[in-house]
């Protein structure tokens, strides 16, 4: 992820969107989304209500789906 970070900030293509959820004291951020011609890349922090940060979820989870505004899957995750 280093990499492309530096890659692609010169060029403007990195995007803090400044997103927080927070639903049942749990709260997701959006840190950081890195954009170029092939890949999305969004970068996120979870944290549950006493604030401990939780782990990464992984896409085996089924937790995360790209959809349209229709709910139409757009994307999948890459591993």
């Amino acid at each position: 992820m280093t990499d492309d970070y530096k890659r692609l900030k010169p060029h403007d293509l990195v995007i803090n969107p400044e997103i927080q959820i927070v639903d049942q004291g749990y709260t997701l951020k959006i840190n950081d989304v890195l954009v170029d011609r092939s890949q999305i890349i969004i970068i996120t922090e979870q944290s549950n209500p006493e604030g401990s940060l939780i782990p990464i979820v992984y896409p085996e989870a089924e937790r995360i789906h790209v959809t349209d505004e229709k709910g139409n899957s757009v994307a999948s995750m890459a591993v």
